[in-house]
Parts: C-alpha cells; sequence; structure tokens
C-alpha cells in the first residue's frame, strides 16, 4: 500500500524538485552570475543639478534633475546597486506622497562606455528602500566605464539619504517559498490536466469524503487569498472619501428614525432651480454631498438598503461605532467562493453526471477568481458592496432552485422558497440584477408548463413557495421608495448628485455598441514589464453624455476560460443531450447582456460594473464546457478529446495569469500607490530577470 502511494505520489515529488531547482537555478540566476563579479563599493559620488547634501548626510532636491555622479570607474559595469530612501524635513520616513507612490525613490541611470562617450540614459528604476530586489539594476553596457550618473525624479522639497552603493554587486540569493509554491501548484495542475491524465477518470459526486477534503483545501485556499487580497489597498480599508461612508450614515439615520440622511443640504443648494447641473454647481460654487441622492431638500443613500439592513446598522446598535466596508466585502467574497461551488455542483448533478472532477473543480476556481470578485477584493469599496450582495445572493438562489427539482419532477418547496427569497432580496441589492429571475422561465418549464405542478396547475404549496418571497420583498422595497421618492419603483439612482445630470440621461441607442464592445471584445494594453498588462481608456465617436473609466479588457478577450459560450449557438450540432441545460445557458446569457446593456444606459461603462454580468457569463461558459466533454468523452474522437484537455490546460493558464495580474494593474488609488512594499516584492518575484 505505502509502495502503491509513492506511486501516485512520485510525480508531484518530481514537481516539487522542479519547482526548486528552478527557485534555485532561474529565478536567482543574478546571484549564480555575480559570484564572479568584483564588487566595489562606492566610497564618494559627486552631488550636481538641483540636489544639495546637507550636513546630517542627506540629499535634498531643490529644483529638478538632481543627481549624483560616480566617476573614474574604468571597467566593465555588470550592475549597480543602490540603497535609498525618502524622507521628510524632520528625518522621519515619508508619508506623502511623492509621484504617485509611496516611500519608492525613482532614479534615472545614465552612463557611457565604449560606444558612447557622452551619458546615455539607459532607463528608469523604482528603489524601495525595504525591497532589497529593487535595489540591484542588470546593465548592458559594451566595453569599460567610466562615469555613471544617477538622477533622482523627484519633487522639489524631496529630502533622502543614501545607505550603500557599489557596482559589480554580490547580488544575494532571494529565495521565495511562495514562488516554489505557486510553481509548484500551477505545474501540479497542468500535469492533471494533460491529456493521458488519469484525473479524468474520478466523476463528481458530492457524497464522496475524498473529494470533500479536495473541496474544502482549494475553498480555503481561495479564501485565504481573498483575506490577503482585500488587506492589500490601505486606500479602502480606511478610505478618505467622503461620500464612500454613506452606508455609515445611513446607519446613524435608521437609529433615529429617518431614512433620510441627517445632513442638511446648503441654502444654496436648495435654492438651485436645477440641482443636478453639475457644471452649475461648480460655477455657483454650491456646498453639496458627492453622490448622494437630493430629492425635496434632503439627502438620500441610493444604493440597495440591503447591505445597510445586514452590516451596517446591527453593528452601529450594538455597539454604537461604524462597521468598515472592506469587511463586508470579505464576508461576501467568502459566501461567493461557496456559492460558487454549490451552483456549479448542481448544474453537475441536474444535466452532467458524467462530468470529472477536476473540471468542476477548475470551473470552481476559474469562476472565482475570474469573475470580478478579485478586483473588488483589491478596491474592496462602499460601491461594491452591493454588486458583490447581489452575485452572491443570485448564485445560492439559482443553486437552490435547481436542487429544488428533484429527480422524480416534484418540487422541494423549502428549497424553491430558499431560492425565490434570495432572488428576491437582489431587488434590495442591486436593483438590475432581478434580470436573473427570469431565468427560472427556462428553469421551470417543465413543471410550470407540462407538468402544472408551479403556478398554472393545483399545487399550491408550490406556487406559494415560489411567489410569496417576491411579494414579501416587494412590497417592503417599494414601500421603502415610496417613502423616500414618492414612487415604488423609484430607487433614487437618477438624483444623485455626481458628475451629470441623471434625470435627463434617459434611454440613448448610441451608447449601447460602446458599453458592449468595452466589456466584452475591447483587448488590454500588453506590455513588457510587470504586470504586463495596461488599464486603457474608453474611446468612442459617441456624441453625447456618458460616464466611462479605465477598463480593463473585455471579459471575452481577456478570459479564454469564457469562449465555451460559443456553445449556445451549437444547438442543432448534436452535443446538447440535454435542451433543459442548453436552455438554461442561453437564458443565462441574454440576462448577463440585458445587465450589461442595463449598466451602459443607466449610469456608464465602468470597471466595477463587470461583476453585474461576468460572474453570468461564467455560469454559461461552465454549462458549455461540461456540455462539451460529455459530447466529445462519448462521440468524439481521440484527437477532438486531447485538443479538449489542452484547451483546459491553456485557459486555465492563460485566465489565472490575467485575473491575478489584474490586481496589479496602475490605475488611481491602486496598489502601486498605496503599498508599493507589496506591489514590487511581487513584482521583483514575478519579474526575476529585473
Amino acid at each position: 500500500i505505502l509502495m502503491f502511494r509513492l506511486k501516485k505520489a512520485r510525480p508531484f515529488i518530481v514537481i516539487l524538485l522542479i519547482a526548486l531547482a528552478a527557485e534555485i537555478l532561474l529565478f536567482n540566476y543574478k546571484a549564480i552570475f555575480s559570484l564572479g563579479y568584483n564588487q566595489t563599493q562606492v566610497g564618494s559620488y559627486t552631488v550636481g543639478g538641483g540636489l544639495n547634501k546637507q550636513n546630517d548626510g542627506n540629499l535634498k532636491m531643490v529644483r529638478t534633475g538632481g543627481y549624483i555622479e560616480i566617476k573614474d570607474i574604468n571597467t566593465n559595469v555588470k550592475n549597480l546597486y543602490i540603497d535609498v530612501q525618502i524622507f521628510n524635513a524632520s528625518g522621519y520616513d515619508s508619508t506623502s506622497t511623492y509621484n504617485g507612490k509611496f516611500d519608492t525613490t525613482q532614479i534615472s541611470v545614465y552612463a557611457d562606455d565604449a560606444a558612447n562617450a557622452q551619458y546615455q540614459k539607459l532607463g528608469s528604476r523604482d528603489i524601495v528602500h525595504k525591497v532589497k530586489q529593487s535595489q540591484y539594476i542588470t546593465l548592458h553596457l559594451s566595453g569599460n566605464t567610466n562615469n555613471i550618473k544617477i538622477q533622482f525624479d523627484e519633487q522639489i522639497g524631496t529630502v533622502m539619504h543614501i545607505y550603500d552603493i557599489a557596482y559589480n554587486a554580490h547580488v544575494p540569493f532571494f529565495i521565495s517559498f511562495g514562488r516554489i509554491a505557486v510553481v509548484w501548484l500551477v505545474l501540479s495542475v497542468l500535469y492533471l490536466l494533460r491529456p493521458h491524465s488519469g484525473a479524468y477518470a474520478f466523476i463528481y459526486d458530492r457524497k464522496n469524503v475524498k473529494q470533500k477534503a479536495v473541496k474544502f483545501i482549494v475553498g480555503i485556499g481561495l479564501v485565504l487569498i481573498f483575506f490577503k487580497v482585500v488587506n492589500s489597498n490601505p486606500y479602502f480599508v480606511v478610505p478618505r472619501w467622503d461620500q464612500h461612508y454613506q452606508y455609515q450614515d445611513l446607519a446613524r439615520a435608521f437609529a433615529h428614525g429617518s431614512v433620510s440622511l441627517e445632513d442638511e443640504p446648503s441654502a444654496k443648494l436648495k435654492a438651485m432651480d436645477n440641482p443636478y447641473d453639475t457644471d452649475l454647481r461648480t460655477r455657483l460654487n454650491v456646498d453639496y454631498r458627492w453622490d448622494r441622492s437630493y430629492y425635496n431638500g434632503r439627502y438620500y443613500v441610493y444604493f440597495g438598503v440591503l447591505p445597510e439592513l445586514i452590516f451596517y446598522l446591527p453593528y452601529y446598535l450594538a455597539t454604537g461605532e461604524d462597521f468598515q466596508t472592506y469587511i463586508g466585502i470579505y464576508i461576501m467574497g467568502v459566501l461567493l467562493i461557496a456559492g460558487t461551488f454549490y451552483l456549479l455542483g448542481s448544474v453537475v448533478e441536474r444535466w452532467f453526471k458524467k462530468t470529472p472532477f477536476i473540471i468542476y473543480m477548475l470551473a470552481c476556481v476559474m469562476m472565482c477568481t475570474g469573475c470580478g470578485a478579485l478586483a473588488i477584493m483589491m478596491r474592496p469599496d462602499f460601491y461594491s458592496l452591493p454588486i458583490i450582495t447581489a452575485v452572491v445572493l443570485s448564485l445560492w438562489g439559482l443553486g437552490f432552485w435547481i436542487r429544488s427539482i428533484k429527480e422524480d419532477g416534484t418540487l422541494s418547496r423549502p428549497l424553491l422558497a430558499a431560492g425565490s427569497l434570495c432572488m428576491a432580496l437582489v431587488s434590495a441589492s442591486r436593483p438590475q440584477q432581478l434580470v436573473v429571475s427570469f431565468t427560472a422561465i427556462a428553469l421551470f418549464f417543465d413543471p410550470v408548463f407540462k407538468k402544472k405542478i408551479l403556478l398554472l396547475g393545483k399545487k399550491y404549496g408550490n406556487t406559494a413557495a415560489f411567489v410569496i418571497p417576491y411579494v414579501v420583498i416587494a412590497i417592503l422595497v417599494m414601500y421603502y421608495n415610496y417613502i423616500r421618492f414618492g414612487s415604488p419603483i423609484d430607487y433614487g439612482a437618477n438624483y444623485n448628485l455626481t458628475t451629470n445630470d441623471m434625470t435627463q440621461r434617459g434611454f440613448v441607442a448610441g451608447r449601447t455598441f460602446l458599453g458592449i464592445f468595452s466589456f466584452l471584445f475591447e483587448t488590454p494594453q500588453t506590455m513588457a514589464v510587470f504586470p504586463f498588462i495596461q488599464s486603457i481608456g474608453v474611446s468612442t465617436t459617441y456624441m453625447g453624455t456618458t460616464i466611462s473609466e479605465t477598463m480593463y479588457g473585455g471579459i471575452l478577450a481577456c478570459n479564454m476560460w469564457l469562449w465555451p459560450v460559443a456553445a449556445a449557438f451549437l444547438g442543432k450540432a448534436g452535443i446538447w443531450k440535454n435542451k433543459k441545460a442548453l436552455a438554461m445557458m442561453r437564458a443565462m446569457m441574454i440576462a448577463g447582456l440585458v445587465i450589461m446593456v442595463a449598466d451602459t444606459q443607466m449610469a456608464g461603462v465602468l470597471a466595477r460594473y463587470v461583476m453585474d454580468f461576468c460572474w453570468i457569463f461564467f455560469v454559461a461558459a461552465s454549462i458549455g464546457i461540461f456540455a462539451l466533454y460529455e459530447y466529445i468523452s462519448e462521440n468524439g474522437s481521440e484527437l477532438s478529446l486531447k485538443l479538449y484537455k489542452c484547451f483546459m490546460m491553456v485557459a486555465f493558464a492563460e485566465g489565472m495569469f490575467y485575473n491575478f495580474m489584474r490586481i496589479f494593474m496602475s490605475d488611481t488609488e491602486s496598489i502601486v500607490e498605496s503599498n508599493p512594499e507589496l506591489y514590487y516584492r511581487v513584482m521583483h518575484i514575478v519579474a526575476f530577470w529585473m
């Protein structure tokens, strides 16, 4: 038995040895190459340009272009080592922003060599005092070098201290156990996904103890990743923007018996004929609260009330303190992981009972990391909480609904009611996601129209279980809307004081294509430096008012895992043994497109809106993946099955790379600004050649 287990573990031991070898020989190649260098410490250097040396030994930028020079080197310089740190005027570590970064020194390196008698600029680099890897810079020069100039690209008034400078330095070995673990994990997954892998023989079984253990371990791994990411951006752990505290303000208002915020609008705002005209408010110097709804002389919160009732109000009533938004985002992230496992497991058990466990697990991991949740964990802001709350409710609601249909075609009323309750509560969090409720037409087509045990027949208990949660929640939400805005269907979003007058926004068909293209098909900008993918602005010939932010590529352009949604158009190709699954897949895609267009029309093209519908496309793609495997494994050739499995490998590698690099893309309030130590540490672990 022991020998059998060792034989099964042998490939993973070999992969671990490969990961260890790669860590030493590949990822630390600079340390190996530098062993033969003749390291030279720089004892003195000249100071020039706009840089002054102070009595305490620190350097101060008095004007731009400050630099130091290392002269009379006369040797072939292979690398440069510099440890420098920014200080403020009092000598403490800087807490103010320099060039958009904290405690990060930007330098440009110039040098002469055998091919250039004058200085040539070699490039620029960010040096972080706490990240040792950032301080070793490989140089590519021709022949001997006589002089090196290091220019500091910092603001006037910056004070810095140089701890050490050397050239031809011995680079230390930077052993990263995290990198070893990631390489081992990725190679192990790819090994399990290879065409001849025996892992495909293990069919998904919810009751299998070993499979439960694997799901638990993977789930905990995702929970830990979410925890690390949600705590990685200090800007959103303690937001510095007033509008991010609306739910906290609403908790105090609710506690005092009011549905409007307690802040009194200014007299100037009340006197305006059109308070929603942004430019006019600015021109008249009107004092107002940004992004609140303003209606009949009072401020309101137009975002869904459910997160308020789940988190902020109970916490305030219990402690008298404000609930922190990023904690709510994380809790919902954990529930999203569990909901994804539950929903996709329900899909497999209902329609694709021959699905290998490894494909199910892969679908869960890809959906959890690719649906937009990681991006929201990276920016756990107030705006994203109602979005992720609605997604979690929808995941669980669909899962309950699917499981409510028993094998004999009858319905489980508790599960039916639980599903309807979750789906109905979406209206109190993110109303546009209510569109997902209409997938019930595809899901319950047989119980309604054929067996007549729901809605149309005499099974009143089933109908009550399905309908009553919607009725109760609708009454409560409509009442809340009515007492605020005088209409049961008015959530107040059009009255918000933001960048444009949304009371006049309306539906304009010309915006639709822009949203579909940006959200689905636009490719991101790639580059040769970490994180290799760059955000892009939204360009359009649309002549009118629309709102857009920098985007990160369309979900179909950036996630190969979603490409099997094309199977929805192959209804007559013979791959769909179960037409109900095809109907559900198409219903999901239609719901996703409707929400996408609604977001574009109601608000604009914003990165956080991707999560409104991205998870829907992941569910649809998972259905397509399961269906394709079932068809190819039963009816396809050996070659087609190999190609399918190769696609799984490539899609997994591409998706994981994009989804995790997306965390580090530079944008406003990004990790490179708020947490440069983490950013540059990861950068040098990934881009080890820098």
